[in-house]
This record gives structure tokens, sequence and C-alpha cells, in this order.
């Protein structure tokens, strides 16, 4: 055990997080991020793996806390399929 309280811990986190990032994501990120990635990205970029890359240096540029690997899998489909289309 780390001999932390539970909430002390969990204080520790959150500043570590702060520190590494500018802000926390929001909701509407995701769909700011999926319309930058549709029109930044996904016209030249067909291959999901590379979007997805452009997308966490987008990401590390604006100091913006990552979503979840399922978040960010949704986040680049749907910048795909918004590029297909327009």
């Amino acid at each position: 055990m780390s001999g932390l309280a539970p909430r002390s811990s969990t204080t520790a986190i959150r500043s570590a997080r702060t520190s590494a990032f500018a802000r926390a994501r929001r909701p509407a990120d995701a769909t700011k991020l999926a319309v930058w990635l549709a029109e930044k990205v996904a016209h030249a970029e067909r291959r999901p793996d590379r979007v997805r890359e452009e997308l966490l240096k987008h990401l590390r540029e604006e100091r913006i806390e990552p979503p979840t690997p399922g978040r960010i899998s949704r986040i680049v489909a749907s910048a795909l399929h918004n590029a297909e289309v327009t």
C-alpha cells in the first residue's frame, strides 16, 4: 500500500493530470475533434491508424486530456465517415 489515504491519492492523480494537460476534455470536445479530423485529416488520409495518430498529436499540441481508447476509435470512425459523405 502506498500509505496515502484514498482522498489524498485521488487529489494526487487530479494534480498530475492538471499539470500534464491545460484542461480536461469536455463532452463537446468529441464533436469538435471529429469535425476537425474530417476537415483537416480524413479527406486526405483514409487509414484509421494514421487518422488516430493525427488526433493524438492534435490533443498533445492543444494540451487536452485524451479520451479513452474506445472513445478515440469512435471519434476516428465518425471523422472518416463525415469525410466520405462530404
